[in-house]
């Protein structure tokens, strides 16, 4: 399994990309913009087939990794570019204290440890790791304790969920 994590570190790459195009793309349909998300998908689909034709022979599955992370990143800036001419904003201004909060995150994470513990130990790297993320976000004012809370108590209410 080993040549997978070379592969999976890679596709990683694409999970905030894949989320931000996701809401674009959502965004671009609740807006009536269906062309420009066609145009997206359709280059997306379009850059992956290419580029994985010249990659794939090179590289094997880790150019159709990095493949897939350019064809998102394709489909999220013609999102982007579409959405910005509906609703004018600044990305980088949205995600820069999110960003660098996930730095801190990808820093602790590198701090931690290796020992093969199992789940327990994994899911306790995550809590510190979720927690870090959360600190590091109150830290830069990006949340504030009032929306924590909010947010805390939604996940844990039972009225909320429907089991009261």
């Amino acid at each position: 399994y080993e040549e997978a994590v070379i592969i999976l570190q890679i596709l990683m790459m694409n999970i905030p990309i894949l989320f931000m195009a996701s809401a674009y793309q959502s965004a671009l349909v609740a807006f009536n913009r269906r062309r420009s998300w066609f145009v997206a998908v359709v280059a997306g689909g379009v850059s992956n087939i290419l580029i994985n034709l010249i990659l794939i022979p090179v590289f094997g599955a880790n150019g159709a990794a990095v493949a897939t992370v350019f064809s998102t990143g394709l489909v999220l800036i013609i999102c982007y570019v579409s959405f910005r001419q509906v609703v004018p904003h600044d990305l980088l201004r949205c995600v820069a204290k999110p960003i660098a909060a996930a730095g801190v995150i990808g820093y602790v994470h590198c701090m931690l440890p290796e020992c093969d513990g199992g789940a327990i130990v994994v899911t306790s790297g995550m809590a510190l790791c979720g927690a870090v993320y959360v600190i590091v976000l109150l830290l830069v004012k990006e949340i504030t304790p009032r929306e924590l809370a909010f947010v805390w108590t939604s996940i844990f209410s039972h009225k909320i969920r429907g089991l009261a």
